[in-house]
């Protein structure tokens, strides 16, 4: 029983109705499904910030943003 209720959100009916309620599906076969329902994500990096120690600096240290 716990196995099976631990395979259930990655089966295509869950993640229809993952999508049908606003959340975005999370297997090959959902996000497919779901083309054009949710905007494009655009993933970024710490160097989109100036690095690790610009980071470090500007957020993290005293007065940081």
């Amino acid at each position: 029983m716990a196995e099976a209720f631990a395979r259930f959100p990655v089966s295509p009916a869950a993640q229809r109705a993952f999508v049908v309620h606003g959340f975005r599906p999370v297997t090959p076969e959902g996000t497919s499904s779901a083309k054009g329902k949710f905007p494009e994500i655009k993933s970024f990096t710490v160097v989109s910030f100036g690095g690790w120690e610009t980071v470090k600096t500007k957020f993290f240290g005293k007065g940081g943003d």
